[in-house]
């Protein structure tokens, strides 16, 4: 999954979930599987609790490419299957 954060420190993030271990890096990745756009704002609310992750993943989140693997960044950000 790559993930293109706007604001101030945002940039390109990917995260790797494979065989149950998961790798955060900065930096493009080639060909992703799926692609989820959110802001580095709504980033820190899920972050302080001002935002649920359930909120955000249903509000904020934007996905592309093979959505069907959103379920599992739902659950990275808290959302109950």
């Amino acid at each position: 999954m790559a993930s293109p954060w706007n604001g101030p420190a945002g940039g390109r993030w990917y995260l790797k979930a494979a065989h149950g271990r998961v790798q955060v890096g900065h930096g493009l990745v080639e060909r992703p599987t799926m692609t989820a756009r959110i802001s580095q704002t709504v980033l820190a609310d899920i972050a302080s609790g001002r935002l649920s992750g359930e909120d955000a993943f249903r509000s904020a989140v934007q996905l592309e490419g093979e959505t069907t693997l959103g379920v599992y960044l739902g659950e990275f950000l808290g959302v109950d299957p």
